[in-house]
């Protein structure tokens, strides 16, 4: 996940100085001395831009862990349990239930009574077939449901992804050691982006 922090403070006083440089500047003759000051003060502008080689910022205690289409949800979570602290948040995780059309109703009513407030089931429009996306405040409960074989809920292959808590400081080390892991198909950091 990327968060964008914008410092307006910097970039007003940096306007402000960009302003307070170059006024000056324009209404002064043109001659030699002035297009050589101007290119200075273009130069110190310029190299004041320039990139930073510091690597960026990211949210310690957080691994971004993109899977492949193959791992289920219950691979997922015990991978978590087994790996990490426990799991943020997740991404993808969809199902199309092989019930008659009619059942949407009956869906949507089983979730409400067990607690699942972010579970909806939907008929679609191309395939006719029931959708249900998954609700990750209670993600094991939701887990059970899923394999609940009455309702006959199936993986809709979609991409998914999952962060992981981990202790802060270990981020890097556990993406090298994840790395080609079976069920993986991108590892990355928490990063977060900082404008000045």
């Amino acid at each position: 996940m990327i968060t964008q922090f914008y410092d307006f403070k910097n970039i007003w006083r940096s306007s402000l100085a960009c302003f307070y440089l170059f006024v000056p500047l324009l209404t002064m003759n043109t001659g030699k001395q002035s297009w050589l000051l101007i290119f200075i003060v273009l130069v110190f502008v310029f190299l004041g831009c320039s990139e930073h080689d510091e690597e960026p910022g990211f949210v310690p205690g957080n691994v971004i862990v993109g899977l492949n289409k193959q791992v289920t949800l219950r691979q997922a979570l015990e991978f978590g349990a087994r790996h990490a602290d426990s799991v943020a948040r997740m991404v993808g995780f969809s199902y199309v239930s092989n019930l008659p059309n009619d059942s949407v109703d009956y869906l949507n009513q089983l979730f409400d009574t067990r607690g699942f407030n972010y579970a909806i089931a939907f008929l679609s429009t191309t395939d006719n077939k029931i959708i249900t996306y998954d609700d990750k405040s209670m993600i094991w409960e939701w887990l059970k449901l899923t394999e609940d074989p009455s309702l006959k809920f199936q993986d809709s292959g979609s991409f998914i992804s999952m962060m992981y808590y981990m202790p802060a400081g270990t981020e890097k080390q556990w993406i090298q050691r994840f790395t080609g892991h079976p069920y993986v198909r991108y590892l990355e950091l928490d990063y977060y982006v900082v404008f000045h």
